[in-house]
């Protein structure tokens, strides 16, 4: 078996201020700070082996909210991935920001769902559910939001989307070629034009 990463030592993260840890880390005042996002507590092991990262699992708690990643990549020029994530209670922008990814609008609200990564890197096949309460996209408030999709090939399935803002109701379905033509029809009632193109990416 592998080395593992001790909970003592994640734990000493938490407590000691101004300590920086490999992978963005930081510890103060009883909060971790990952990728710059505050979480209160981080729990469970690592492991390193022969090659292969391995989480078995490691839960990040903050706010109430529950983000559980689980799996192992073997590393190499295209690394295998075999993981898993769930939420629950988590903010979208937290989970962005612990990915490092930044929406060209504002996108934030509480997370409930799972996805599952796997394959190659360079080709990885996934599946996400996912469901949004108390939301933010854009100017545009989002009571309810649901999402349903795969990726495979470089294109994503979207099975079901569902957008409840204050007002209305958008659906929407179809095929997001990652590097060609896509094939996306969203269906609303009582919207502003501007929330379609915003979920739309923009496009007029």
């Amino acid at each position: 078996m592998g080395r593992p990463i001790r909970a003592g030592r994640i734990a000493a993260i938490r407590r000691v201020g101004n300590r920086t840890a490999t992978g963005n880390a930081t510890g103060s005042g009883g909060t971790v700070s990952l990728n710059g996002q505050p979480v209160d507590r981080v729990e469970g092991t690592a492991y390193y082996q022969r090659g292969r990262l391995m989480l078995a699992p490691l839960t990040f708690l903050h706010n109430g909210g529950m983000l559980q990643l689980a799996g192992n990549t073997l590393l190499g020029d295209d690394p295998v991935l075999d993981w898993h994530a769930s939420a629950q209670q988590v903010r979208l922008a937290t989970v962005l920001g612990l990915l490092r990814i930044r929406p060209p609008f504002a996108v934030d609200g509480v997370v409930d769902g799972e996805i599952a990564v796997s394959g190659r890197a360079s080709d990885p096949a996934a599946v996400l559910v996912v469901q949004l309460a108390d939301g933010v996209l854009g100017d545009h408030a989002i009571r309810h939001a649901a999402v349903n999709a795969t990726l495979a090939g470089h294109a994503i399935t979207l099975r079901t989307l569902s957008v409840t803002p204050e007002q209305g109701r958008v659906i929407g379905a179809g095929r997001i070629d990652v590097s060609g033509t896509s094939d996306l029809e969203l269906t609303g009632q009582g919207l502003s034009l501007s929330l379609l193109q915003t979920l739309a990416g923009g496009r007029r």
